[in-house]
């Protein structure tokens, strides 16, 4: 990714105090919890359904790294290429969310589950 000088863009939502700190109130365990709740609430457990919420989780811990990266470097990123010359560009944590947030969108439908909720919460946080 070359020598990173952090840009002073940032997006909104993903700024301190935004989206980010809401989404991580949602725990790994919390997470697979609400999950295998739905399995069992549609009667659909089996290692398979399973394994698609390991794989879910995967991801999801995959795009908490991408979001706290685009929240400290931001959207856009000043590179030090092989020549020397500096250039900017789109942060790549920002397509690589999308790309593991589509997969993990798949996976839902796929299992026919909706998304999590905390029990006692009144916020959905994926």
């Amino acid at each position: 990714r070359g020598v990173d000088k952090t840009s002073k863009l940032r997006v909104r939502g993903f700024q301190k105090g935004g989206w980010a700190m809401a989404a991580r109130k949602m725990t790994e365990q919390k997470l697979r919890k609400a999950l295998v709740e739905q399995l069992k609430e549609k009667n659909i457990m089996t290692d398979y359904n399973l394994a698609e919420v390991e794989e879910y989780i995967r991801y999801w811990k995959a795009n908490e790294l991408l979001f706290r990266d685009i929240e400290e470097r931001g959207v856009k990123v000043t590179y030090l290429t092989t020549k020397g010359t500096e250039t900017t560009k789109t942060n790549e944590s920002i397509s690589d969310a999308q790309k593991n947030s589509a997969t993990m969108l798949k996976i839902m439908q796929a299992l026919g589950l909706q998304d999590p909720v905390i029990k006692g919460s009144n916020s959905d946080y994926l």
